[in-house]
C-alpha cells in the first residue's frame, strides 16, 4: 500500500481494518481515533533497511520465475 505514508488514506485502513477482525460495515474506531493511531503511526521514525545485499540487487539470484525480465 504505497499510499498509506498519507494520514487520509492509513486513516482509512485502520478505521476499517484494526482491530482484527473488524468487518468494514462494523467499525470498531470511531473517525477520530482511527486518525490518531494514523498521525501515531506516521509520526514514528520508519526503519532504514539496507537493500544492498538483498537477493534482487543480484539479477542472477532472483528466482526464475520473477515477473520482470532482465532483458526487457
Amino acid at each position: 500500500m504505497a499510499t498509506l505514508h498519507r494520514v487520509s488514506k492509513l486513516a482509512g485502513f485502520v478505521k476499517y481494518n484494526m482491530p482484527y477482525p473488524v468487518t468494514h460495515s462494523n467499525p470498531v474506531l470511531t473517525d477520530e481515533e482511527a486518525w490518531d493511531v494514523a498521525a501515531y503511526i506516521n509520526n514514528n521514525p520508519r526503519p532504514v533497511n539496507d537493500h544492498s545485499k538483498d537477493y534482487a540487487a543480484d539479477i542472477s539470484k532472483k528466482p526464475f520465475d520473477f515477473p520482470f525480465c532482465s532483458l526487457c
